[in-house]
């Protein structure tokens, strides 16, 4: 992680954790923009819907696919997002009917 070198506050205070803080912020945010953008390149649409939460290295999948395969590829889309060493998948397989009864019910 680069730390910003900064003007020193007008406290005589350094703002350098504040600084590192927006960092690591900027850098979740460009390795979930990553994996989103991954995601929808992949050209399945299911994958659109995964949701996912990225800090420090760790990065949890979330959602719903009709299929198996489909939780692996996006678990594999995810592994080979640069910054993204733990990937946690919580995403969860519903079999087709019954994506067809939550469609009725929605």
């Amino acid at each position: 992680m680069t730390t910003l070198a900064s003007p020193p506050c007008p406290s005589g205070e350094s703002d350098t954790k504040t600084r590192s803080t927006k960092t690591r912020s900027n850098d979740r945010q460009s390795v979930e923009d990553a994996l989103r953008e991954q995601l929808a390149l992949s050209g399945r649409r299911p994958l659109l819907r995964i949701d996912c939460s990225c800090d420090s290295n760790r990065c949890v999948l979330s959602g719903r696919v009709p299929s198996y395969f489909l939780k692996q590829v996006a678990q594999e889309i995810a592994r080979g997002i640069e910054g993204v060493n733990v990937i946690e998948n919580r995403i969860e397989v519903f079999a087709a009917h019954d994506s067809k009864q939550q469609e009725t019910v929605s």
